[in-house]
C-alpha cells in the first residue's frame, strides 16, 4: 500500500504543478517574454517521465500544446526559436512514439533554427525509439537532399525508409533518383528495378522503365569512356565491352528493349526508346 501511495503523492504534486502552471501561462500568453521564461524552466523530459507514474501521454499532450503555442508566438515575432530543441527533447522523451514530433520538429530545427545537427539528432533519437517507422529515415533523407544537398546520405536514408514496413513506393523512387544524382548508378539501378517489380501502379512502372533505361545508358556511357581512355578507339559494338571484360553482360530493358551503339549519331540507344544522353566526339 505504501508503494502505491508514494507515486500517487508525486502524481498529485505534479498535477497541481501543471494546473497552476497552465493557469499562469494562460494569463501570460499576451506577454511572450514571460512565456519563454516559463518554457526555459521546464524540467527535462527524463525527470518528468520519472515522476509521471505512467501518465507520460497526458503530460506529453500538455507539452505539445505548449510547443504549438511557443511556435505560434515565435512565428509572429522574432522567429528565434531558442527553446525549440529543449521542448522537443522533453516531448519525445515523454512520448518516444510520437512520430510527428520528430519529423515536424526536425524540419523546424533545420529550416527555422538553422541547426541541422539538432534536427538530425532528433531524428536519430526517433529512429532508435521507432526503428520500424519509415517516416523518420525518410525525413532525414529529405533534409539531406533539400537543404544540405548531400545526395549520398540522402540516398542512404531513402533506401532505409524504402525497406521498412508500409513504406510507400515513392520512397524507392526517391532513393533511386538521389543515388543517380550522387553518381551511384548501380545502386540507383537496383532500386529502380525493385520499384518496377514491386509497384502495382502502371504510372510508377512507366517511370521506372524510363529511369532504368536512363541509368543503364549512363552506365554504358561511362564504360565507353573508360574503354576509350584505355584503347584509344570507339568500340564497334557493346559486345566488345563484354569481350574485353569491361562489363559482364549487356542487360535488357524491362520492356525487352536492347541497348546498342548508334555509330551515325555516336550515341547509345535502346531499341524500344529511352533517354539518349551523350555523344563522344571529344574522345575521338
Amino acid at each position: 500500500m505504501v508503494r502505491r501511495t508514494v507515486p500517487y503523492f508525486f502524481l498529485v504534486l505534479l498535477t497541481l504543478f501543471i494546473i497552476l502552471n497552465q493557469v499562469q501561462l494562460d494569463k501570460r500568453m499576451k506577454n511572450k517574454k514571460k512565456l519563454v521564461e516559463e518554457l526555459m524552466y521546464f524540467p527535462s523530459g527524463k525527470f518528468i517521465s520519472q515522476v509521471a507514474c505512467g501518465y507520460d501521454d497526458v503530460l506529453s499532450d500538455f507539452v505539445w500544446l505548449r510547443f504549438i503555442q511557443y511556435y505560434g508566438q515565435e512565428m509572429l515575432t522574432n522567429k528565434e526559436f531558442r527553446y525549440l530543441e529543449h521542448i522537443l527533447d522533453i516531448l519525445t522523451t515523454l512520448d518516444p512514439r510520437f512520430t510527428v514530433a520528430y519529423t515536424f520538429g526536425a524540419l523546424l530545427l533545420v529550416t527555422n533554427v538553422n541547426d541541422p545537427d539538432a534536427g538530425f539528432e532528433l531524428l536519430s533519437k526517433g529512429m532508435r525509439a521507432n526503428p520500424m517507422k519509415w517516416q523518420l529515415p525518410y525525413m532525414k533523407a529529405f533534409l539531406y537532399y533539400i537543404y544540405l544537398e548531400d545526395y549520398k546520405l540522402a540516398g542512404k536514408f531513402f533506401k532505409i525508409a524504402a525497406h521498412l514496413p508500409n513504406a510507400p513506393d515513392f520512397t524507392r523512387r526517391f532513393a533511386a533518383f538521389v543515388y543517380q544524382r550522387a553518381g551511384s548508378i548501380d545502386i540507383s539501378l537496383y532500386l529502380w528495378w525493385e520499384l518496377y517489380r514491386a509497384t502495382k501502379n502502371p504510372w510508377e512502372q512507366e517511370v521506372a522503365v524510363r529511369s532504368i533505361k536512363q541509368c543503364t545508358i549512363e552506365k554504358i556511357e561511362r564504360l565507353i569512356d573508360t574503354y576509350l581512355q584505355d584503347k584509344r578507339e570507339f568500340p564497334r559494338t557493346l559486345q566488345v565491352l563484354v569481350k574485353e571484360g569491361f562489363i559482364k553482360n549487356i542487360p535488357l530493358a524491362p520492356d525487352s528493349g536492347e541497348y546498342y551503339i548508334n555509330h551515325q549519331k555516336r550515341i547509345v540507344e535502346c531499341s524500344t526508346g529511352g533517354y539518349l544522353r551523350r555523344k563522344w566526339k571529344k574522345h575521338l
